[in-house]
């Protein structure tokens, strides 16, 4: 069979040199690694934290390209979402997510997301902030500077209750939480992984790290939704990303929906706040106190609990052939060696 040669002396035609191919290796829970590679790319995604009045902060994303895996086994922790806030109005018992990590020796951690803040009722003065985090926890009082901070490569700030009406969204990896003004503050935008590899069924089409929604009260700013249902979320695509964020919508990858408005008697139909997704790091939707009036012991007032972690290793390994049409002098010399020529 004639070949024509190439300038580099390869020889046109089909190369039977494996191409690397991805492998990639989920943890939705705690476990080990052993490698197949000797480098990978790790995603490491802590716990969402757990919301009040404001939504809480994603779970922290951290993202290693080439890090060098040792031939031991890896020690895998995937940290939990953080507690709702349950409701004793005095003070705010929402707590931050939980770190996930990856490794023992030089271990990558993800920072859990800070909890949503809350001001009790029974003691207005005693307002406490939103948590710090991998994304901070979204306001939930009056005050510009109640907003928790995010963790620098991780994540982004919660969003402030600029006013009375509504709270602060939790932050996302990608993005801050959005400020709680006449409006519920939206979550901050998760991190698309599809780049690195990661099919669109892990995570919430791929993305993780979403901030949950902050409260709305009963505003008429704050569009009412369907009786009993969680609120709308829109199309994440385009800029800027504040014109797709409708009211009471976590960020995507994951984050909570809020509650809106709360007409008594113990009812709150336009949109039952949601838990961050599991297995994405997504903050907690916020919703108005329970156990404060208009809600004595009304469930459907609650806030939501973080969405629980995961860490993702992605090798590059030996796989199958690619037809690059270049037959390189190094693949002639194998297949010559093999009988195969």
């Amino acid at each position: 069979m004639s070949r024509s040669s190439s300038m580099n002396g390869g020889i046109i035609g089909a190369d039977n040199t494996p191409s690397p191919s991805k492998k990639i290796t989920t943890f939705t829970s705690n476990g080990c690694f052993n490698r197949t590679a000797t480098t990978a790319t790790v995603i490491v995604v802590a716990g969402g934290g757990g919301a009040a009045r404001g939504g809480g902060g994603a779970g922290g994303v951290l993202i290693t390209e080439c890090h060098p895996l040792p031939a031991s086994s890896v020690p895998v922790t995937v940290g939990a979402g953080g507690a709702r806030y349950a409701g004793d109005c005095t003070s705010s018992n929402a707590t931050n997510g939980s770190n996930s990590v990856f490794g023992s020796a030089t271990p990558l951690t993800a920072t859990g997301g800070g909890f949503g803040g809350f001001v009790p009722t029974a003691s207005p003065t005693a307002q406490r902030r939103g948590g710090d985090g991998g994304s901070g926890g979204g306001g939930g009082g009056c005050n510009p500077a109640d907003d928790g901070d995010g963790t620098a490569g991780q994540g982004f700030d919660g969003g402030a209750a600029t006013g009375s009406a509504a709270r602060g969204g939790g932050g996302g990896a990608v993005e801050q939480g959005g400020a709680g003004g006449n409006q519920s503050g939206f979550g901050g935008r998760g991190k698309d992984l599809t780049p690195y590899g990661v099919p669109t069924c892990i995570g919430e089409c791929g993305f993780v790290g979403g901030g949950g929604a902050g409260n709305g009260d009963n505003h008429p700013s704050n569009p009412y939704q369907s009786p009993g249902q969680p609120g709308p979320r829109t199309p994440h695509s385009g800029a800027p990303e504040a014109a797709h964020k409708s009211v009471g919508e976590g960020g995507l990858g994951g984050g909570g929906m809020a509650a809106i408005g709360y007409p008594p008697p113990c009812q709150q139909p336009h949109g039952i706040a949601t838990n961050g997704l599991a297995n994405t790091g997504g903050g907690g939707g916020g919703a108005e106190n329970p156990g404060s009036a208009p809600f004595p012991n009304c469930s459907v007032a609650n806030a939501k609990n973080g969405g629980s972690g995961i860490v993702i290793v992605i090798e590059c390994v030996a796989g199958s052939s690619a037809n690059s049409g270049i037959y390189g002098l190094q693949a002639q010399f194998r297949d010559t060696n093999r009988s195969s020529w």
